[in-house]
């Protein structure tokens, strides 16, 4: 575990690289070793500089961020890579393409770089967090272990910063084996969400027949292009949740970034309201509310999932489940990103069962009606 977090910037923009030196050298605990123009630039000063986590742009000359990763991919599994991306449509796009190829998380570039305080302030809220949580420091870890503010998103999966327990089937406040009956399914998901979530709906049989509601900690820009991109795992349909959408069974719905979502049930439809109410552990969606309001809605017949992702939200929305007689799986430590959000769902006795992420679907499966 490191003293000093080694880290390398890459973009194409000078003003972003002396924003990001500027900000990341702030901490005291953070060096900035090298920095880089382009992908081909920041692969060739890899075996030199050795960084232990690199911020790279998504769009660059010569080559991109997305190409920049696969080949950092080919020769490093695991050294940690953040995106670091506009808040648009192409930002989006690319982003999430980049994080298909590898990499681990992404923060959001500040709107208005200009006004320096306000840039230097979002990095420090959202991208240092995002560094500690993949690069723990012996100062940081007993802080940051399980616990923790807002969310990411990632792909690379078998790392594992944060300590826990070690994964196992767990005893858990009123253990279900199996459900009698299952109406709905809720999944509360962070750093590590997207290709955790392909890994699951890829797997699930195309023939559902119960609703499954997604929170992913991601802004609004990213959160429909998860949807449409789910979507074409297995020709299931991936939806955003809308304001009173009438959700038919088998849907797989998505709150959108900058609402919390939460169910019910008016004249035997299921529904989805959406609210902007203030954000739950920095998060807005948070898993929290979803799961508190399908615990209500459904009462023992929902089945709750907390996957891979740093902080500890979804962990009172699993006790609102297990209070009511649901059943809740917990994500393993070995195959998530970071063991945050299951591994204190875990630690607080909430979980039925604890899976690598390739099995849940089969657990899926084996509670759910024939």
């Amino acid at each position: 575990m490191n003293e000093v977090i080694r880290v390398m910037v890459c973009d194409d923009s000078s003003m972003m690289r002396r924003l990001l030196v500027s900000t990341l050298n702030s901490a005291k605990d953070i060096s900035v070793v090298s920095e880089a123009v382009h992908g081909k630039d920041a692969i060739d000063k890899l075996p030199r500089c050795r960084p232990d986590i690199i911020i790279m742009d998504v769009g660059m000359p010569v080559m991109d961020g997305i190409e920049t990763v696969r080949e950092i991919r080919k020769v490093d599994r695991k050294l940690p890579v953040i995106m670091f991306s506009a808040l648009t449509q192409d930002g989006a796009e690319a982003t999430m393409d980049a994080i298909s190829a590898g990499a681990d998380d992404f923060a959001t570039k500040p709107v208005d770089a200009g006004h320096i305080s306000n840039a230097v302030s979002q990095l420090k809220e959202e991208l240092l967090p995002k560094i500690y949580r993949l690069v723990p420091t012996k100062a940081k870890a007993k802080a940051l272990s399980g616990v923790g503010g807002g969310g990411g998103l990632a792909a690379g999966m078998g790392r594992n910063p944060v300590g826990g327990m070690t994964p196992q089937r767990q005893p858990a406040i009123n253990r279900v084996t199996t459900p009698a009956r299952i109406d709905a399914i809720g999944i509360g998901v962070s750093t590590g969400g997207p290709k955790a979530l392909a890994t699951v709906v890829s797997r699930l049989p195309v023939d559902l027949k119960v609703p499954i509601f997604i929170v992913q900690h991601m802004p609004a820009s990213f959160t429909a292009l998860l949807a449409e991109r789910l979507s074409s795992e297995r020709g299931h349909s991936v939806v955003e949740a809308s304001n009173d959408r009438v959700i038919a069974p088998g849907q797989i719905v998505i709150a959108p970034g900058g609402f919390h979502m939460t169910v019910i049930r008016r004249n035997n439809e299921i529904i989805t309201k959406l609210n902007q109410e203030p954000p739950i552990h920095s998060c807005r969606p948070a898993a929290d509310p979803m799961f508190r309001s399908m615990a209500s809605t459904f009462g023992e017949n929902c089945l709750g999932i907390i996957l891979t992702g740093m902080g500890i939200d979804g962990t009172e929305g699993a006790r609102a489940l297990k209070e009511k007689g649901c059943m809740v799986i917990a994500q393993d430590k070995e195959t998530s990103v970071v063991w945050g959000m299951p591994g204190n769902v875990v630690q607080q006795g909430l979980a039925d069962v604890v899976l690598p992420i390739d099995k849940i679907a089969l657990e899926i499966e084996r509670v759910l009606p024939k």
